[in-house]
């Protein structure tokens, strides 16, 4: 695990780089996670669309975990893996279902 200012620069080699929770990574900085691998390394992004936090579409639409998305999606070396299942409990899903009616209500969206 490093601090994003540690990652800038450097290149791993022989790794398995896990980028987890990248809903939540602006464009410019995932461009800098993305290209970290080096030679036989393995880059695995991890996150969930449905926990972009951002108020408005855009913001929703624009985030590394789409962008990745977007940029790989034609290379047959990647795979985009979409589980379906909610692995937490019941109020987690009602809120996840209702966060975008219930913000529009309250004018922020």
């Amino acid at each position: 695990s490093f601090p994003y200012e540690q990652v800038q620069g450097r290149s791993f080699e022989d790794a398995i780089i896990i980028l987890d929770e990248f809903q939540r990574v602006m464009i410019d900085d995932a461009d800098t996670l993305i290209t970290r691998p080096a030679k036989n390394s393995k880059l695995i992004i991890c996150g969930d669309i449905d926990q972009i936090h951002e108020s408005s579409p855009e913001k929703q639409f624009k985030n590394g975990l789409n962008y990745a998305r977007m940029l790989f999606f034609d290379w047959e070396g990647c795979a985009n893996i979409h589980l379906v299942d909610n692995m937490r409990g019941d109020i987690t899903h009602v809120m996840t279902k209702n966060r975008r009616k219930v913000r529009r209500r309250m004018g922020q969206i």
